[in-house]
């Protein structure tokens, strides 16, 4: 135990160095604008659309006058509720789906940072963090799973911790 904990410092100098590399080789750009210096800007981020309300407190969903339709077929369950941190259109819809499909997963932290903010702008305090896993045959395909990417940067940003094996897939479903 003692020699991992005199490693673990060279260990982070060692990450460090590798990163830095990394940046002159491939400097970081906004994945929306091209900005360099970061995989997501701070004028990209204003732009993003979040999902506000009038929003039905268990799935998220639009409410039609005070009711959920989606969540009629679904009272009882345990589940106690759902947010988005964003509308899912312009900017947010491009980097899931660089995130999701073109392997961009650099964008899971700025991601999950945003994510982590909007919990304190609700007036949530979530007790764990967790993610939806991917069926296996989908995370080969994709070589990682980026909901366990972003709930680890989530929960790196609120100080929470991070159990990814609180839910299971039980079957291969759609993208």
């Amino acid at each position: 135990m003692a020699v991992g904990a005199r490693g673990a410092p060279l260990t982070r100098a060692l990450r460090a160095a590798g990163a830095a590399l990394l940046d002159l080789a491939v400097p970081k750009r906004c994945a929306l604008c091209g900005r360099f210096d970061t995989f997501l800007c701070d004028a990209c981020t204003a732009e993003l659309s979040p999902a506000v309300s009038p929003r039905c407190p268990t799935c998220w969903g639009l409410l039609d006058r005070s009711r959920c339709w989606s969540c009629a077929a679904v009272l009882g369950s345990s589940l106690a509720g759902v947010r988005a941190a964003y509308q899912l259109e312009g900017g947010a819809r491009r980097l899931v789906h660089m995130l999701k499909y073109e392997g961009c997963s650099a964008l899971a932290e700025p991601m999950g940072r945003l994510m982590a903010g909007q919990f304190l702008d609700w007036g949530i305090r979530p007790e764990i963090v967790t993610a939806v896993p991917l069926h296996p045959s989908r995370q080969r395909q994709r070589g990682f799973n980026q909901a366990g990417q972003l709930a680890r940067a989530c929960a790196a940003a609120t100080g929470l911790p991070l159990d990814t094996n609180l839910l299971a897939r039980v079957r291969r479903t759609e993208p």
